[in-house]
């Protein structure tokens, strides 16, 4: 009998959320019964699925006007494994 190594499939998902009570479900939920958490936001559900947990206002942040803002919004995400609502 042979094993072949079967090549994962990379999915991934963004999940938008409304709030910090939102991103702490689905990141709770995801990395669950064999999840695994990732970096920046990223997470790994039991099944190997990648997901992005993200609050909607980050986008706002990232791409504002207010280059201090941007780059303290960037600065927060790289440090951080589950997003947060960021207080600007």
């Amino acid at each position: 009998m042979t094993t072949q190594k079967i090549a994962s499939c990379l999915w991934v998902e963004i999940i938008n959320c409304k709030d910090q009570k939102e991103v702490d479900y689905y990141w709770g939920a995801l990395t669950a019964n064999g999840g695994a958490e990732s970096s920046c936001g990223w997470c790994k559900d039991k099944y190997g699925l990648s997901w992005q947990i993200v609050p909607v206002e980050y986008f706002d942040l990232i791409n504002g006007d207010d280059p201090m803002v941007r780059e303290k919004a960037m600065k927060n995400t790289l440090e951080q494994k589950k997003n947060y609502f960021i207080k600007t």
